[in-house]
């Protein structure tokens, strides 16, 4: 069974707002082709490629509070090799540190 007709028998399953997904991505997903879709997987794999490194990261945004995503990415290649956009690892900051509520000090202080 293709990820597309899992992915349509899934939402017809569930309801979307149940699974804290909104309409409008439903929609996106369920008008989308299946190249299209597949594109759109290879993305998602990519963010969650960086739970890899989910533990270094954190510990560099609480060593170094003023760290920007773009530092983050250049560490991430210097170390690992790996090549993110500076726009993905700032999503993956924002959505999964933000609960851990690091202290953000001044630049000029």
């Amino acid at each position: 069974m293709s990820r597309l007709v899992y992915l349509c028998r899934i939402l017809n399953a569930f309801s979307p707002i149940a699974l804290g997904i909104s309409r409008k991505t439903v929609k996106r997903y369920w008008d989308m082709g299946v190249d299209e879709y597949e594109r759109t997987a290879q993305k998602i794999v990519r963010i969650r490629s960086m739970d890899n490194h989910r533990d270094q990261i954190i510990s560099w945004l609480w060593e170094y509070p003023t760290l920007t995503a773009a530092q983050v990415c250049d560490w991430l290649k210097e170390h690992y090799g790996e090549n993110y956009a500076e726009r993905t690892v700032s999503r993956y900051v924002k959505d999964k540190m933000v609960p851990l509520s690091r202290p953000r000090k001044e630049k000029n202080a």
